[in-house]
């Protein structure tokens, strides 16, 4: 897979997109989606503080999917690097969250650990489209995917922020990258381009996939089905704060996970 950089209407279509997503979601959360949401989580009770547990798939094996690993642990940044390490970038949206989940006072959320953060790209398999294989056809899979990845150079991602979407996800945002600078350093900018390529290795995965948006789900709401007005202006404010610490800086990833997600709603398995 070459290296290559976003058009310029990619790079406007995220950036509208994200624009949209913000606006919906700040007047309010739509209820039926924190219903099926909360419907993954067994015994919600609004008044413990225990950490939320979801429910494993029926079959663990039927929802895949390759995602770029946001490692809390580092991913690789050269000595000297502009681009802003995985870590602080993981910090920084740790930070964001615990501060929202402050401002929601009642509210329960589901917070995705540090160590499973993602960039999803293509699903093989979907919550609402599972495909159950046999173990050898994993593993075609996983062939397939080898071969497709191996070359895949580094993909570089510009930080766009944060956003509470209307689903009640906790979103980091990003856009892709259309700068020759890029592709002279023989990064990837374009995220379109590596899900095409998906396609084309795997034209029977569901017809149903993530495009546009290029994001790290970073938490979920659970409880209410609603913020009041002065928590969901609350939210929006300590969104735009954690962006100014992000916006704008670049960030590489240098790994692609092959997920089998055996827990609903959650990169494990």
């Amino acid at each position: 897979m070459a290296a290559t950089v976003a058009t310029p209407a990619e790079v406007q279509a995220v950036q509208e997109f994200n624009s949209e997503l913000r606006l919906v979601g700040r007047k309010g959360m739509a209820a039926a989606k924190i219903q099926w949401a909360r419907s993954h989580y067994p015994e919600v009770l609004p008044d413990t503080d225990s950490q939320l547990q979801a429910v494993p798939y029926p079959h663990p094996n039927s929802v895949r999917y390759f995602a770029l690993a946001l490692r809390a642990q580092g991913g690789r940044t050269p000595e000297g690097s502009t681009f802003l390490p995985h870590a602080d970038l993981v910090r920084i949206a740790a930070e964001a969250t615990a501060q929202i989940q402050e401002l929601c006072t009642g509210s329960r959320w589901y917070v995705n650990p540090a160590e499973t953060l993602h960039v999803s790209l293509f699903h093989t398999g979907r919550p609402d489209e599972p495909r159950v294989l046999s173990k050898a056809a994993i593993q075609e899979e996983i062939d397939t995917c080898r071969l497709l990845f191996g070359l895949l150079p580094c993909v570089e991602l510009t930080v766009d922020g944060f956003a509470l979407a209307d689903s009640g996800v906790l979103l980091l945002l990003y856009t892709p990258v259309s700068d020759k600078a890029c592709l002279d350093r023989g990064h990837c900018g374009s995220v379109d381009h590596v899900r095409s390529r998906c396609r084309e290795a795997f034209p029977h995965a569901p017809r149903r996939q993530t495009t546009t948006i290029i994001h790290t789900s970073l938490a979920r709401l659970i409880a209410p089905e609603n913020l009041p007005e002065e928590q969901l202006n609350a939210v929006e404010e300590a969104c735009h704060r954690a962006a100014e610490r992000v916006r704008g800086k670049r960030v590489r990833f240098d790994t692609v996970w092959f997920v089998e997600e055996a827990i609903s709603l959650a990169c494990m398995g």
